[in-house]
């Protein structure tokens, strides 16, 4: 019998982390209008696609928006059960990771890995994303410190016409990255700069781009040489044009009887 000698894993907590209106180069956005555009995709799209999955959410705020601008959005991720941190000023990927480095999980202190995926509040990951990046980290964490994972397989819909692609791409906005935790030192999360060892995984359309009316290229056209998706292609794997009887804050509707 062969001894296996590989390392046991330990302990693993995977965050996906989705910036709801945190301070860039352009500054905070606060208008209502884009707002509430934001958060009706954020409930009718990206909400969907984490429901079914095993992980932790990170929502991230600008902590001086104004009172009533985001209040819809902070309710749907409360009601999801999402971890918010309240950021002041630029955000900086140094901030977050010191928050996420500090936090532990009581009596059974620091997880032995922490996994980070971003994900903007507009945008879909797959149902069983989560599953797909622990699969490729279980295979390729042996003897490191830090493991990239990259999905570059993934759809760009279209919301105003209906239209989807398929799309691939390396080192796209779904990257996810995993750190070995130490001691007194800080992880980079999927937002640092740092770059570890890549594992590319190609599989089915592992995550949705949507193309809308709140974002810079709206009117950019689908590619006319782009495979076209199917609408039924889109209902099961990203659970759009799905109804599943909850409002916008994320609790099921009933009817009056």
């Amino acid at each position: 019998m062969v001894e296996d000698k590989r390392e046991t894993v330990g302990r693993v907590k995977h965050y996906i982390i989705t910036r709801i209106n945190t301070h860039n180069t352009n500054g905070t956005n606060t208008d209502p209008a884009w707002a509430s555009d934001r958060t009706r995709l954020l409930a009718e799209h990206t909400v969907k696609s984490l429901s079914r999955q095993r992980f932790e959410w990170v929502t991230v705020f600008d902590i001086d928006t104004p009172d009533g601008v985001f209040d819809d959005a902070l309710k749907i991720c409360e009601n999801f059960g999402a971890r918010i941190v309240w950021l002041r000023g630029k955000f900086d990927s140094t901030v977050l990771s010191d928050t996420l480095s500090a936090w532990d999980d009581g009596e059974e202190g620091s997880p032995d890995w922490i996994i980070t995926t971003r994900l903007d509040s507009d945008d879909i990951l797959c149902d069983n994303f989560v599953e797909l990046v622990r699969a490729e980290f279980d295979l390729g964490h042996h003897g490191r410190n830090r493991l990239d994972i990259e999905l570059p397989n993934g759809v760009v819909y279209w919301e105003g016409n209906g239209v989807a692609c398929s799309d691939e791409r390396l080192s796209s906005q779904f990257i996810t990255c995993a750190e070995k935790t130490e001691k007194n030192k800080t992880i980079e999360t999927c937002y640092g700069q740092g770059q570890g060892f890549k594992r590319v995984l190609r599989t089915r359309a592992a995550w949705c781009k949507i193309i809308h009316s709140s974002n810079g290229i709206y009117k950019q056209a689908p590619d006319r040489m782009a495979v076209r998706v199917s609408a039924d292609m889109l209902k099961d794997r990203f659970k759009i044009g799905e109804t599943d009887g909850r409002n916008i804050y994320g609790i099921e509707e009933h009817s009056a009887s």
